[in-house]
Formats: C-alpha cells, sequence, structure tokens
C-alpha cells in the first residue's frame, strides 16, 4: 500500500508532467512542431476550438497550417491548475497568443494539412485583420483540458479552448521582431540544440 509521502510525490509528479504537456503545446504551435504536438494529443482525442469541434488532429493540423501562414505567434500559459481523479486529470489554465499578422492576404499554405477536409472549419483566418496594414492580434482565455494516463504517459483527451478578450494594434515596433537573428519556426531553433548540433560559434 502507497504511504502519504509517496501519494504525494506521485501526485506532484504527475501534476508536473500534466503541467509540461502544456507549455508542449505552446511550443508545438510556436516552432509549427507537428511531431511535438502529436505527442500532446492521444490519437482518438477531441478538441472544441472557436467553431470547431471533433478530431484533436483536425484541430491542431488546422491550426499549425493558420500559424504557418502568418509571420509570427508567441503563446503563453499561465496559472495552470490540475485536478487528479485516478487516470484522468482536469487543468485550467489562462492563455495570452500574440499573432502578427501582414497586410495583405495570407500567404499561401498546405504544409501541415493532407487533406484540407480533415481540419474543415478549423481556423479560417482572422476574420478581425484590416488587410491594409501589418497588424498584432492579441488574444486571452482559457485551456480546459483533460488528461488521461495510458500507461505511464499523460496526454490531452479533451481540449476545449475559447477566448475571453481580444485586442488588435497595427504594427509599431522599432526593431526587427526577432532581434538577434535566432528564432525560426522549425527545428533548427535553439530550443532543440543539442550537443551533437549545437553550433559551434555559441
Amino acid at each position: 500500500m502507497m504511504s502519504e509521502f509517496e501519494r504525494m510525490a506521485r501526485d506532484n509528479d504527475d501534476r508536473r508532467r500534466i503541467t509540461e504537456k502544456l507549455y508542449l503545446y505552446c511550443r508545438a504551435c510556436d516552432r509549427l512542431d507537428e511531431e511535438l504536438m502529436a505527442s500532446v494529443f492521444w490519437p482518438d482525442a477531441i478538441a472544441t476550438h472557436g467553431d470547431y469541434h471533433g478530431p484533436a488532429e483536425g484541430f491542431w493540423r488546422g491550426a499549425l497550417e493558420f500559424l504557418s501562414r502568418i509571420d509570427g505567434a508567441l503563446h503563453y500559459a499561465i496559472n495552470p491548475v490540475v485536478e487528479l481523479e485516478g487516470d484522468f486529470a482536469y487543468q485550467e489554465a489562462l492563455f495570452l497568443a500574440w499573432h502578427r499578422v501582414s497586410k495583405g492576404p495570407l500567404k499561401p499554405g498546405g504544409r501541415f494539412i493532407p487533406n484540407a477536409a480533415d481540419a474543415e472549419g478549423a481556423f479560417d483566418g482572422f476574420p478581425g485583420h484590416d488587410p491594409e496594414k501589418d497588424e498584432d492580434a492579441v488574444f486571452n482565455g482559457r485551456y480546459v483540458n483533460q488528461f488521461e494516463r495510458r500507461g505511464d504517459e499523460w496526454r490531452i483527451i479533451k481540449h476545449v479552448c475559447f477566448v475571453e478578450w481580444a485586442h488588435w494594434a497595427e504594427a509599431s515596433e522599432r526593431a526587427p521582431i526577432d532581434m538577434q537573428g535566432l528564432s525560426r519556426r522549425d527545428r533548427s531553433d535553439p530550443v532543440y540544440w543539442r550537443r551533437a548540433n549545437w553550433p559551434t560559434d555559441r
């Protein structure tokens, strides 16, 4: 029988791993990492995100497709709270998401959705965007996730995301978005550097 100390240690470890999955979801959005995103959700997971309700894979493929068509994005998950219930867990977190949307139509896509019907209704662009301006779109809202443990791994089985506040502003920075020239939206980004591929000049 598990002691109280052992139970507390296991619960703390479960909360840590569940919260890390949420943070990896944000990384997958910002680095356009299909492989990482797939590891956050169980294959049979369901997502409700805006007007989309259906298989989570359809949602996240649509999200990555859309994000790849804008100039940049940064997603933050804040104040995560986790409630454990056996092999299930319930998580609420605030989110803040910044998006740089260039003037004119969205860039062509096609990288993340093998069949456009797979993500129908997931993302149709930013209806509030003024195509005459470079703009920043900032959204605040909440992620509400149900996690399931299978074997020794936690992943999302139900995902709900909704916006509670949105703000648009004309782009006005006084320096390039990536001032040091290091940020990448793929696996060449510094977050993926390891001993085998760490640049010799860094």
